[in-house]
């Protein structure tokens, strides 16, 4: 198989594989016991736990425009999982931070992704699996390397 082939099978296997990850990691919302939240919520509260900011920032970060962005963190202020508050240095400005409650969906949350993530690779040869952890790990690099401002 050449280059180009082999690259063209890893951007297809690398979709269908992102489709079941999605459709494995979305099961939860049919448990009764977890809250119901969006992927793009959750998405939200990830990027708030990292740190406090705004939703222009919140909203490149995503790469959604401003006006979904604030109809998102709308929803997860109304759900008590992210609040507004001023900046301490610049009242003008609005920082949005993830409540206690939010983490604690959080927490669930990745406790149920990591069961889900780590059946899979339970399933995996140890070395297959460090295989794996490189290549994330480099392609990580190559995409914060690459990032756009």
């Amino acid at each position: 198989m050449d280059k180009r082939t082999t690259q063209e099978d890893i951007m297809t296997l690398a979709y269908q594989i992102a489709r079941h990850m999605r459709k494995q990691m979305g099961d939860s919302a049919q448990d009764k016991s977890v809250e119901k939240v969006s992927p793009y919520q959750l998405h939200v509260l990830f990027t708030l736990c990292l740190h406090a900011t705004t939703m222009g920032e919140l909203a490149a970060e995503m790469n959604i425009t401003l006006p979904s962005a604030t109809s998102l963190v709308d929803r997860l202020v109304k759900s008590g999982w992210v609040t507004r508050q001023p900046d301490p240095d610049d009242r003008r400005i609005i920082r949005l931070s993830v409540t206690e409650a939010g983490r604690t969906l959080l927490k669930k949350r990745k406790q149920e992704r990591y069961r889900k993530f780590k059946f899979l690779l339970d399933a995996m040869p140890e070395a297959d699996v460090k295989t794996l952890h490189r290549i994330f790990t480099d392609l990580h690099a190559t995409l914060e390397q690459n990032k756009t401002c």
